[in-house]
């Protein structure tokens, strides 16, 4: 796991919030689940503040820092500093996990995936999001993007290893936020890659395919 120092507030002020997704994964979860929810790496708690009006929620983050400050954004929720390798709850508590943009940061994603699974109650809702890597100038994208990325595995392994926990329901992803089309000017790029993803989460409906940055992979989870 990567160290505390690493996740502190320089880093998490080049992170911004997206209202729009976390409107629609609250909205997802509210419609395909109910009662606990942990968001896992939960930064800064922008997510749990829209959760936390429908599910009992709770937050772990490794940094102090980025816990205290969701301590204000969702003030209904429950956090919690914790690596998360070592998550610490009782066995069969949540009905929902979330591991948005967590895994890739960890030295051992296994580690996790199995801590998940002994606190995750028998098919609760699983929603992973994870770097699509197909190739490896790809996985020198990723790299560069956040160097503190420690386990970019390849589209196919992500999909191996999370099978391995979970009965996977879907594979789509959020968009292509940081794809370049060549001639276009540098703003409007952004603005012509970005629309994608962002409609996708105004209709509220998954229509994107594994094509776009990252991965987004929901199940259940299988019990032993």
């Amino acid at each position: 796991m990567i160290r505390l120092h690493k996740y502190e507030e320089i880093y998490f002020s080049e992170r911004r919030d997206f209202p729009a997704r976390w409107n629609f994964w609250a909205d997802f979860c509210r419609k395909h689940s109910s009662g606990k929810l942990l968001d896992v790496g939960c930064a800064y708690g922008h997510f749990l503040r829209k959760a936390e009006k429908y599910f009992e929620t709770y937050g772990t983050d490794i940094s102090k820092h980025a816990i205290n400050t969701a301590k204000t954004t969702a003030p209904e929720t429950r956090f919690f500093i914790q690596d998360a390798e070592k998550l610490n709850f009782d066995d069969d508590f949540f009905n929902i996990i979330t591991l948005f943009d967590i895994l890739e940061h960890l030295e051992n994603p296994e580690k996790c995936l199995n801590k998940c699974r002994k606190i995750a109650k028998n098919k609760a809702l699983v929603i992973i999001s994870v770097p699509n890597i197909s190739d490896k100038k790809d996985e020198e994208k990723w790299k560069v993007l956040d160097n503190t990325h420690r386990s970019l595995l390849y589209r196919k392994e992500w999909i191996k290893l999370i099978g391995n926990y979970i009965k996977i329901e879907s594979v789509n992803s959020d968009g292509f936020y940081n794809k370049k089309i060549h001639l276009l000017p540098g703003s409007l790029n952004k603005m012509i890659v970005c629309i994608p993803g962002l409609l996708q989460y105004r209709i509220k409906k998954l229509f994107i395919p594994p094509m776009g940055e990252n991965l987004i992979i929901i199940g259940r989870m299988v019990k032993l």
